[in-house]
């Protein structure tokens, strides 16, 4: 067992760690410092493969995932796994105004398929460019039909499957809309000080 802290995510940490590792960081898009164990195992008998076991805090992170590319910083959490299997824990941070959590894990159904599945939360988030590009397409359709602008308070969750290649899709959403303004594309009204809620 190894134990270590500050150590920054970084191409040198990349290309040290084995292909599935480096394939999470990059699938993440990850910055920022570690601290934690590393476990290497290696069952008895001859052309054994060497197991890496990780249990990771991170600090001052940085994450742009590639299937919902919505950057958020200040980035702390807990990821522990080896191989393809990976658990997220307690991870919180902002983008912008919002104030995010996220858990989940990453690894492969019972049907043989990789996937990441995550709980999320955002407390104090706007409705902003930056979420409507990081949106799949179905939700961008309907966003661009309100137009929406104002505060938003979100919980729900999303899975992401790299081998199929498409953005998150969500499973679940509960979102409260507050102190918004919305102009429908069908009926050109602004209307204001907008209320609702929403769930999928």
């Amino acid at each position: 067992m190894i134990e270590s802290a500050g150590i920054a995510i970084d191409e040198r940490l990349r290309n040290a760690c084995p292909e599935k590792v480096r394939g999470v960081f990059d699938n993440l898009q990850a910055e920022g410092d570690l601290e934690g164990k590393v476990t290497l195992s290696r069952p008895a008998g001859l052309n054994q493969k060497v197991t890496v076991d990780l249990d990771v805090r991170v600090s001052d992170g940085v994450v742009k995932c590639r299937g919902f590319p919505y950057r958020m910083t200040g980035i702390s959490g807990r990821f522990y796994g080896s191989g393809e299997n990976w658990t997220f824990e307690e991870f919180t941070g902002r983008h912008n105004t919002a104030e995010i959590a996220v858990s989940g894990n990453y690894g492969r159904t019972k049907s043989g398929r990789l996937r990441l599945m995550l709980d999320f939360s955002a407390d104090g988030a706007i409705f902003e460019k930056d979420l409507l590009d990081a949106l799949p397409e179905a939700q961008q359709m309907v966003w661009r039909e309100f137009n929406p602008e104002g505060q938003l308070k979100v919980a729900g969750r999303m899975y992401w499957r790299p081998e199929e290649k498409k953005t998150f899709q969500l499973a679940s959403l509960n979102a409260d809309v507050s102190e918004a303004r919305i102009v429908m594309n069908s009926f050109r009204y602004p209307i204001g000080d907008v209320s609702a809620q929403a769930r999928l």
